[in-house]
């Protein structure tokens, strides 16, 4: 096998397609794959100047066939897809995306950066971007041998690398979200990101510092962490919106509050858990541990009421979880109500469409309330108001319905009212709260007996 190394114009390469001297082999090549999406994508980074994969090509010389002579043939080894969004752009095929309709799909620097192909396509060009287009380089590197086995096994070689991870892929990516999650989760090879403690000793090793899945944990467990901390929100961790976040905050900032709290809550955790005295934690353990923790660091608990008791309370609650999925192998039958309630609420929910907004928020939410019977933690000013905590436990508790007109509540609306009233002796817990709109709390002695009046 013989092997060269040649520059080609887009143009020269077109030409060769254009005239059926370009072919792809179906014994062992596959058809087109590509989306429309992925060919724009490609088209906009030849235009962008963006580094171009090396295509394979096999130059097979003519022969005589019917006492005719067949001139000289190249088949496509490898750059088949590429190709064909080139030829498909050049006719005219489809226009180029344009940054501005497509946020979550480009960094903010290329959105307001000028772009004089956007939304355009080959025949909208202006004179200079086409020809920019056809002129641009390629390498081509051309195999030439007789042996068809030999340009089958270059192929399945060519294909038979270990494809790149979605977090691998994402790790390439541009921008200081991304570096933040390496600083948090590690990165093997990179002396700069060694990792978290939180990362190095708490996880289990397939989640651990400096492995893709922890690096993807890492950039779930933030974008849940601001999702919640900006309004008690929960967000979807799947792929798609992984990649979304990683392109929409390039721009992202280490040394903000957000990241600041972060970081403070993994450290919490490290402390509070690190011991050795447990097992390693999974995914969403370590999900609903960070953002309980990012919590109870409100400066309206006091410390000292919730340390002591947090290891307790998360080994009480993982003993009981256990038990429940132990009884619920041996037969639902056998189960009490408690270890149902724990399957039901968290359990199953950890099973399945764990990366899901809704399932996330609800294993949070029984999490955080059975942690919270456990520590007891106070609150500075614990004679009339609910700690951040309690107040998130009572708004979905509620359904985010005001418990006076019945309508939706927004948090950063939300009041809680003493159900039976503070001023005769009424408790400050999650059982005598009331979700209302700050406009409908009632205030008067009278407003306070009706109210009273319509939850008996």
């Amino acid at each position: 096998m013989i092997s060269t190394t040649k520059q080609r114009t887009v143009k020269q390469i077109l030409d060769l397609q254009k005239n059926k001297l370009l072919e792809v082999d179906p014994e062992y090549q596959r058809g087109p794959v590509w989306t429309r999406l992925q060919k724009q994508y490609f088209v906009d980074s030849i235009l962008r100047g963006y580094h171009i994969p090396l295509i394979y090509m096999h130059f097979k010389k003519g022969s005589e066939v019917g006492g005719l002579q067949v001139g000289d043939r190249l088949y496509i080894i490898d750059g088949q897809q590429r190709v064909r969004a080139l030829y498909e752009f050049s006719e005219g095929a489809f226009p180029l995306l344009d940054p501005k309709d497509h946020p979550g799909r480009f960094p903010k620097s290329l959105i307001e950066a000028p772009c004089e192909w956007a939304a355009r396509d080959m025949h909208q060009l202006d004179d200079g971007t086409r020809d920019r287009f056809f002129e641009t380089p390629l390498s081509v590197v051309y195999i030439e041998t007789e042996d068809q086995n030999e340009v089958r096994d270059l192929f399945i070689r060519l294909q038979g690398g270990k494809p790149l991870t979605p977090q691998e892929q994402r790790d390439a990516w541009p921008g200081a979200f991304g570096a933040f999650v390496c600083r948090v989760a590690g990165k093997r090879g990179v002396a700069k990101y060694p990792g978290h403690d939180f990362f190095r000793k708490l996880l289990r090793a397939n989640v651990r510092a400096n492995t893709p899945k922890g690096r993807q944990l890492a950039a779930q467990m933030i974008m849940l962490y601001a999702k919640y901390r900006e309004d008690r929100g929960f967000c979807d961790i799947k792929r798609n919106s992984v990649d979304s976040y990683y392109v929409k905050h390039m721009d992202f900032d280490s040394g903000a509050p957000l990241a600041t709290e972060f970081l403070a809550a993994l450290t919490e955790v490290t402390e509070l858990l690190g011991d050795g005295k447990r097992p390693l934690l999974v995914g969403h353990q370590a999900i609903h541990l960070v953002l309980l923790a990012g919590t109870l660091l409100d400066p309206r608990y006091v410390p000292e009421s919730w340390r002591t008791t947090f290891a307790d309370a998360f080994d009480h609650f993982t003993e009981r979880l256990a038990r429940a999925r132990a009884r619920e192998r041996a037969g639902q039958g056998e189960m009490e109500p408690e270890d149902f309630e724990y399957m039901r609420q968290y359990g199953y929910k950890a099973r399945t469409s764990t990366d899901a907004a809704h399932t996330i928020r609800d294993r949070h939410l029984f999490f955080a309330a059975k942690m919270l019977e456990h520590m007891q933690p106070k609150v500075r000013d614990d004679r009339r108001v609910l700690g951040p905590l309690e107040r998130e436990i009572v708004y979905r508790r509620d359904g985010k319905q005001c418990r006076v007109c019945s309508k939706e509540v927004v948090w950063n609306e939300a009041e809680f009212h003493h159900v039976d009233p503070y001023t005769d002796g009424g408790p400050t817990t999650i059982t005598n709260a009331a979700l209302v709109h700050r406009a409908c709390h009632p205030r008067s002695e009278a407003e306070v007996k009706r109210f009273a009046a319509l939850q008996t």
